[in-house]
């Protein structure tokens, strides 16, 4: 028996997230049909993480287990002929033991947001904010960084047994982001993690917008993010994130 570890990049626009749910189309269940016409039996996948409805892939990480008889490469190449979307872009064969959750030291998740003239096709992938402080983002930013405890900055706190997450770095950067001709100032938000709370990147750009339009203060958000003030606010919007990397032991 061989372990097949695929790495993989997803649009999430038209999918109720990676986890297979009932009666709406998720990654996983694309997969896992992809994978059962290949092999001519059910296969359940393993993954490195859920993502929520709208939200995209540069990397996530699937495992399965297959009997060997077909070469890595003509492997990949079946499978994305089979799959259509999303894309198989690494295949490698693995220990058995390998756990692609559990053996992740850490995930990134990015955000993109973009200011100037608004532009239809940018707005597919990238969030539009009429005027970014950048400074102050900044900030905000850089203030995620430690030890926290994340209840305020997810969905459903009550589902976790522990809501504490070791926020390795975060931070915005602005670049140019040159799109189908279209040259835009583009902000990169990137954190990462040992591990996320349900919607907790979403909460947290959302969160930094209110800072950004003046409807809190940097001293608020500080607050609201160790726990010591509450306070009620949208998510922003999934379409411009993108889960970016997994990292494992040997590996950045």
């Amino acid at each position: 028996m061989r372990t097949i570890k695929l790495s993989i990049q997803y649009d999430g626009s038209l999918f109720f997230g990676f986890q297979r749910q009932k009666n709406v189309m998720t990654i996983q269940e694309l997969i896992e049909t992809a994978i059962h016409k290949l092999y001519k039996r059910p296969i359940k996948v393993q993954y490195a993480g859920r993502t929520d409805r709208g939200v995209h892939a540069k990397c996530q990480v699937v495992v399965y287990n297959d009997e060997g008889k077909i070469p890595l490469e003509p492997l990949k190449q079946i499978i994305n002929k089979k799959l259509g979307f999303p894309l198989v872009i690494d295949i490698e064969e693995t220990h058995s033991t390998f756990d692609p959750r559990r053996d992740a030291l850490f995930r990134e998740y990015e955000y993109w947001m973009y200011e100037g003239k608004q532009n239809i096709f940018l707005d597919r992938y990238l969030l539009y904010v009429q005027n970014i402080q950048l400074d102050l983002m900044q900030e905000c930013a850089e203030s995620l960084a430690g030890i926290k405890d994340c209840r305020n900055l997810c969905t459903e706190a009550k589902q976790y047994k522990n809501t504490k997450r070791i926020i390795n770095k975060a931070d915005l950067k602005k670049t140019t982001l040159d799109f189908l001709g279209y040259k835009k100032t583009a902000y990169r938000f990137a954190i990462n993690a040992n591990s996320f709370l349900q919607h907790m990147v979403r909460k947290t750009i959302g969160l930094m917008l209110e800072v950004n339009n003046k409807k809190l203060s940097l001293e608020q958000f500080k607050q609201i993010v160790d726990g010591k003030l509450t306070y009620k606010w949208p998510p922003a919007p999934a379409k411009a994130l993108f889960l970016s990397e997994i990292g494992y032991k040997g590996r950045k």
